[in-house]
């Protein structure tokens, strides 16, 4: 990722704006999740995880 002069983020490739836009809609999707169910929405919170992969790693 790079950064113009003014502070804006300028992304390098779509792969990375995907993993973006992949790990904020795992994170709507976890609170809308726990709006409907607190056990269940915090049990995938803990145990979901994003970065350069999603995976799920119950504990």
């Amino acid at each position: 990722m790079k950064v113009d002069p003014v502070g804006s983020r300028q992304f390098v490739d779509s792969g990375e704006r995907a993993r973006l836009a992949a790990g904020k809609a795992i994170r709507r999707a976890l609170t809308r999740l726990t709006e409907a169910d607190a056990v269940i929405g915090e049990h995938l919170r803990r145990a979901v995880h994003t970065g350069r992969r999603c995976d799920y790693r119950p504990m």
